[in-house]
């Protein structure tokens, strides 16, 4: 059998979750509703990366003319065509968009960047089709997301159980290799609540960001595994239930100061 691309593996997991996307999306509706407050300049012609079953469409499309979405998942695009038809949707990833140089104003991507095979190329490409007087908006988690979940994993094992996450610093550092010098960011914590573990993991499967990279085989327990995991979750439950933190870096530049 021919071992799946990372992009084939990352597809597949969102595509299983198409169906029920809008139903667990309250986290990337929230961010993503933030992300566009830093929006400054009126545009024709919107990418939106990581676009999904067009979340973000309703929105968006009233601040362009011409809206393009893009996703790795087909389940993901056709739930976006059914949803908006009238949309324009690409399956590509982020690191090699299917758009001419300079085709695209504003560059939207809202929490879907931390899935690019290389940041780097992902904000080169997203240099190459935005406009001289372009804009884009982007964010991704950041260290410290999910810092809850990992810690009460780390009682069964060494093993990624979650998606890792850069921090801050080698953020910077992938950004200004790409190329941009002139952007702003800012990072805002935010916290979801469970009544208990299972519909907290249920929640990051719902969007189809369950899928974890790892070097071995696993990632699924035992009972008895993963009652460890819960007794150890249970030490961070307070009166509203168990909390997921999210730490989430957004970023905003105009291409014409980096010209």
């Amino acid at each position: 059998m021919t071992e799946l691309t990372y992009h084939q593996q990352v597809s597949r997991h969102f595509s299983r979750a198409a169906a029920q996307y809008l139903q667990h999306h309250e986290i990337q509706q929230f961010f993503g509703e933030q992300l566009l407050k830093h929006k400054q300049l009126g545009c024709k012609r919107l990418l939106d990366v990581g676009c999904g079953p067009a979340a973000m469409y309703p929105v968006l499309a009233q601040q362009c003319t011409d809206y393009i979405g893009l996703d790795l998942s087909p389940a993901m695009l056709q739930q976006a065509a059914r949803i908006a038809p009238h949309g324009k949707w690409l399956q590509g990833a982020a690191e090699n968009l299917p758009l001419a140089p300079q085709s695209i104003d504003f560059y939207f991507a809202n929490l879907s960047l931390q899935w690019s095979e290389s940041l780097q190329l992902s904000l080169q490409e997203m240099q190459r089709v935005l406009s001289d007087d372009g804009e884009a908006a982007f964010n991704l988690p950041i260290a410290g997301s999910f810092h809850e979940l990992q810690e009460s994993f780390r009682q069964l094992d060494e093993q990624p159980h979650t998606q890792s996450f850069f921090s801050v610093q080698q953020l910077n550092s992938l950004i200004e290799a790409s190329g941009l010098r002139s952007y702003q960011y800012h990072i805002k914590e935010h916290q979801q609540w469970f009544p208990d573990l299972k519909s907290l993991l249920g929640s990051i499967k719902g969007v189809g960001a369950n899928y974890v990279k790892r070097k071995e085989g696993g990632g699924l327990l035992s009972p008895r595994r993963f009652n460890q995991v819960i007794d150890a979750y249970e030490c961070y439950r307070t009166e509203k239930g168990l909390p997921l933190t999210w730490r989430v870096a957004s970023f905003h530049f105009l291409k014409q100061v980096n010209l």
